[in-house]
């Protein structure tokens, strides 16, 4: 199967293995695509599983709520899906279907209904509890968010306090708190605390699972991380899935840049994707001024900036009040045409990068009165 990665903006990209570089646009309007091996997912036990079972199945939601599910012997598809994992999707109407396996035949199957959430072989009805798909309920106070597996994961309280769950020996769940004070789970490693800092640690039953003696990652709110308390790397957006075995991690850095952590024994950094400079935040335009031209016209003007795209100007009839879009340029100047005789306004302007999520920030504010 080939290497690939879903953007932000919908568009699901090739991937070179090892450099992690984009290679060929392969769709776009994407909004969620995974690979699953059809081994874990939710099968049907009532009946002999065929030797010829699909070994690989992807299944992708575009965002027009259409999905489709794909082995190498079958094409699937569904509509109104409101969000999927590699084990099945939940409709509008709050059905979930998992994606079976009847005598080696890939199939849906309704499995659910009055479902608010997924996660991977979980489900949080909208009751707020927590279920296994396979194994029924399986935490009884009321859920915000829950990342894992039948067998074991995290859940997220309505009070902020995040813990971890595992079927025990007993066939019955057990539960460890884990913190408090928890804003999201990220992924099934990390979340974020309210605070801003980000935590990526691995739990006492996941240690288990793979016997790896794992360490502590804690993001700090500027951006260093750090490693069993020390600080090891500086402007770091996150710490990612593992890449390709149990003890590695990815670590990307503000500047788009991607590092491998090697666990175990000594821990080693070595970085496997460049940063991209262009797509570093942009500085702030200055030398605004605003003149008055009409009692119905005023002039807005500032200084260029280099690798600017265009300009947004925004406006607000206080200084520390909220600013409102109210129009772009792509000189380094704006005609406002909706002032009003009398009134006195503040305006900002933010550089536009050649991606949104670089553009500067606003810039300080400049006073004129009609």
């Amino acid at each position: 199967m080939k290497n690939q990665v879903l953007l932000a903006n919908g568009e699901l990209w090739n991937t070179d293995p090892n450099t992690f570089k984009l290679t060929t646009k392969a769709m776009g309007n994407v909004s969620k695509y995974v690979y699953t091996d059809i081994y874990f997912s939710i099968r049907d036990n009532s009946k002999p599983q065929a030797k010829n079972k699909p070994e690989f199945v992807t299944v992708m939601l575009k965002k027009d709520k259409t999905l489709t599910v794909t082995c190498d012997q079958k094409t699937l598809t569904a509509k109104n899906v409101e969000e999927a994992s590699n084990y099945g999707f939940r409709l509008t109407n709050g059905y979930f279907y998992g994606i079976t396996l009847v005598n080696g035949d890939l199939q849906f199957k309704r499995m659910a209904t009055g479902v608010d959430k997924i996660f991977d072989q979980g489900l949080i009805g909208k009751n707020g509890i927590l279920y296994s798909v396979s194994d029924g309920k399986i935490s009884n106070e009321k859920v915000v968010q829950a990342v894992g597996h039948a067998i074991y994961g995290w859940y997220l309280n309505t009070k902020g306090v995040l813990y971890g769950y595992w079927l025990n020996e007993s066939n019955k769940y057990s539960f460890e708190k884990v913190d408090e004070n928890v804003k999201s789970i990220l992924n099934s490693n990390t979340y974020r605390k309210t605070d801003g800092t980000s935590v990526t640690k691995y739990l006492r039953y996941t240690d288990a699972y793979y016997n790896v003696e794992y360490p502590d990652f804690y993001v700090t709110p500027n951006y260093n991380l750090l490693l069993n308390g020390q600080k090891v790397l500086s402007n770091v957006e996150n710490v990612v899935y593992p890449y390709g075995k149990p003890n590695c991690y990815l670590i990307v850095k503000r500047d788009g840049s991607i590092w491998r952590l090697q666990l175990g024994g000594n821990y080693k950094f070595d970085r496997v994707r460049t940063g991209d400079n262009s797509a570093k935040r942009i500085t702030k335009t200055g030398g605004l001024t605003a003149t008055k031209l009409s009692n119905t016209q005023a002039k807005i003007t500032w200084r260029k900036v280099e690798g600017a795209k265009q300009y947004t100007i925004y406006r607000s009839s206080t200084k520390d009040g909220k600013y409102a879009k109210i129009g772009t340029s792509t000189t380094t100047s704006y005609i406002d045409k909706t002032v009003k005789k009398g009134q006195r306004y503040y305006y900002k302007v933010v550089v536009n990068g050649p991606r949104v999520l670089y553009d500067s920030v606003m810039s300080l504010p400049i006073a004129i009165t009609i």
